[in-house]
């Protein structure tokens, strides 16, 4: 089994884990939905129906957020690891603090996780607590023999943009679309 990990946040400690209790899905659902702005909508968003266009979400969001969340619970009570996803959360006192959603890929030719979201709530941004979260992340991610972390990012996320190059992500490609 995999390390839990800890964060001192104002005296608080704050708690980073891979959640498996189903019953967190839909706060895991409402916390994406309170805490993601549209900066935050990327490709995949619209791709994936969770936003209508580059600066609108979906208003099914909270729903498609707890479902992903289920899904992402049931993989980790499972192990599953080789094509999955899963969703860490960071508590404090059991409030959500922040949440990730990783898909593992240990089946690939080179090892890799995708990044899918890391949000961190509004009123603790700025304190160490995403970079922290995503210390962790890394740190899980080569403990299951993964060799590389992707991530995709909105155009306009500049503050998360700032912490990825921070944690040595570099740019690879840039995304287009155009609609028909």
């Amino acid at each position: 089994m995999l390390s839990e990990n800890t964060f001192v946040h104002n005296q608080n400690t704050i708690l980073f884990n891979w959640c498996s209790d189903e019953t967190e899905a839909d706060p895991v659902g409402r916390f994406f939905v309170e805490n993601a702005g549209n900066t935050y909508i990327s490709h995949t968003d619209i791709q994936w129906g969770r936003a209508t266009d580059p600066d609108s979400w979906s208003p099914t969001l909270q729903g498609q957020i707890a479902s992903l969340a289920r899904e992402a619970m049931r993989n980790r009570c499972s192990d599953k690891t080789n094509s999955a996803i899963w969703v860490a959360c960071a508590t404090e006192y059991s409030a959500l603090k922040g949440i990730a959603f990783v898909t593992l890929r240990t089946d690939a030719a080179t090892p890799f996780a995708i990044l899918e979201d890391l949000i961190v709530k509004s009123d603790a941004r700025d304190c160490g607590i995403g970079s922290s979260f995503m210390d962790w992340i890394i740190a899980e991610c080569q403990g299951l023999g993964l060799r590389q972390v992707f991530l995709e990012s909105a155009l306009h996320n500049e503050r998360a943009h700032k912490l990825f190059h921070r944690h040595g992500f570099r740019s690879l490609s840039v995304v287009l679309a155009r609609d028909i």
